[in-house]
């Protein structure tokens, strides 16, 4: 099952931001994520780059999410004012593959 997440990621066209998304409500029971996760994004104009499983407990959102519950990568170019959807997999320690979707707004003043 896809989740797509409701909050949207807002940059400019020339920054570059770290993006973390967050996975443990679709984690099940001591489910971990590891490896190195896949980001995409569907038009192939950002640079998506860094992609990792946390190793630290991470602030987003408000919310402090355990290490192994989220994927970090870096978000560069893109062009404003254009939605970027970004698609992050993952693979877990109970072996499942599990994906979020994102949207990445290029919003220059």
């Amino acid at each position: 099952m896809t989740i797509t997440l409701t909050e949207r990621r807002i940059k400019t066209s020339n920054e570059t931001v770290r993006v973390a998304v967050d996975f443990t409500s679709i984690l099940e029971g001591g489910d971990l994520l590891t490896g190195t996760p896949t980001v995409t994004d569907g038009a192939g104009v950002l640079t998506l780059s860094s992609k990792a499983v946390s190793t630290e407990q991470l602030s987003i959102n408000g919310t402090d999410v355990s290490a192994a519950k989220a994927v970090t990568f870096t978000a560069a170019g893109g062009t404003s004012p254009t939605d970027y959807t970004v698609t992050v997999n993952v693979s877990t320690t109970g072996g499942f593959t599990r994906e979020r979707l994102l949207v990445i707004q290029v919003r220059d003043a």
